[in-house]
């Protein structure tokens, strides 16, 4: 039970890089909700769980404030992709060359990289 429990909190990282995104009052903000449901054995030990998300702010993707950020998801990919010949493979512009992640004025950040760990265990 406890390596599918750690492995149901371990998979929270991925959904909220995907999921949130800086705003102007809080760099962690959820822009979307979230429905966990824990599946149980006949003897009420949790063995699963399924993950339903609603009401994601879609039009963040294409269009945020100037003080604002798109989804961590695309930041940490591009950190996690430091290689520029990794980036140039695939296409992938530095954030400073995006025009969906460098309309914020804190476009790049340090925890991007470092939540990148995070994520790429999940």
């Amino acid at each position: 039970t406890f390596d599918v429990m750690a492995r149901i909190l371990a998979a929270n990282p991925l959904l909220e890089a995907f999921g949130n995104a800086s705003t102007i009052n809080n760099t962690n903000s959820s822009r979307f909700g979230k429905f966990t449901k824990l599946h149980f054995n006949a003897d009420f030990r949790i063995v699963g769980a399924s993950v339903k998300t609603y009401l994601l702010e879609r039009t963040r993707v294409v269009q945020h404030s100037t003080k604002e950020r798109n989804f961590h998801v695309f930041y940490q990919l591009l950190a996690g992709l430091a290689e520029e010949s990794v980036c140039a493979d695939w296409q992938l512009d530095k954030v400073s060359q995006s025009d969906y992640l460098n309309a914020s004025a804190s476009a790049a950040s340090d925890s991007d990289a470092t939540a990148t760990s995070a994520v790429t265990a999940a």
